[in-house]
């Protein structure tokens, strides 16, 4: 498994200094930390498993933190894998337009954000032959 961004790969201290620098970010934009705040200490343990935003580079709201795609990942990882398979496309799709409202209240713009969450929408039927193949692969 290739790990794209290797933020999370830092000391503790380093961690926790960041963490604070997330909170000043997130008091200046206007936005509630507590779910972006969830999502950091959950990387902070399972550092491996945060993707970050993989395609666009340009996101990063802290050098090397895109907030909205750690979100965006963190619910991926506890919410999808939660839920059952009827509500499932639902779920993503529902997180896929939170995502695209989260990155325009982080001040991504307003069109960007709603593409890229179109675009997650329209992945939707591909991502299980994704997640197959990545087992297959790995």
């Amino acid at each position: 498994m290739k790990i794209k961004n290797k933020f999370f790969f830092q000391t503790h201290d380093v961690l926790a200094e960041k963490r604070l620098d997330v909170i000043e970010y997130l008091r200046i934009k206007g936005v509630d930390n507590e779910k972006y705040l969830k999502a950091y200490d959950y990387f902070v343990v399972n550092n491996t498993q945060f993707d970050g935003a993989t395609i666009v580079k340009d996101l990063n709201d802290l050098p090397h933190l895109p907030l909205a795609a750690m979100l965006h990942d963190y619910e991926y990882l506890t919410t999808l894998k939660s839920v059952h398979w009827t509500s499932w496309i639902q779920t993503k799709v529902r997180l896929d337009w939170e995502y695209g409202q989260n990155l325009e209240s982080l001040g991504k713009g307003t069109w960007i954000p709603y593409i890229r969450a179109i675009s997650l929408i329209i992945s939707t039927p591909l991502y299980p032959v994704f997640i197959i193949y990545k087992k297959i692969t790995s």
